[in-house]
């Protein structure tokens, strides 16, 4: 059974966890930002490069 519709006993230990549910996705979103930021970088500086070879 889904913990969601369990009985009031467990209610601030399944929001606890949802919430940092929620947290542990919102580091995993910022470290892909970052990721993907890196990324760009080093495809600028690549095309940078091939647009000198180009010439």
């Amino acid at each position: 059974m889904d913990s969601t519709y369990q009985g009031q006993e467990t209610l601030n230990q399944r929001l606890d966890l949802l919430n940092k549910q929620v947290e542990k996705i919102k580091r995993t979103i910022l470290e892909q930002q970052n990721y993907i930021e890196q990324i760009n970088k080093k495809i600028k500086v690549l095309n940078g490069e091939k647009e000198t070879r180009e010439r």
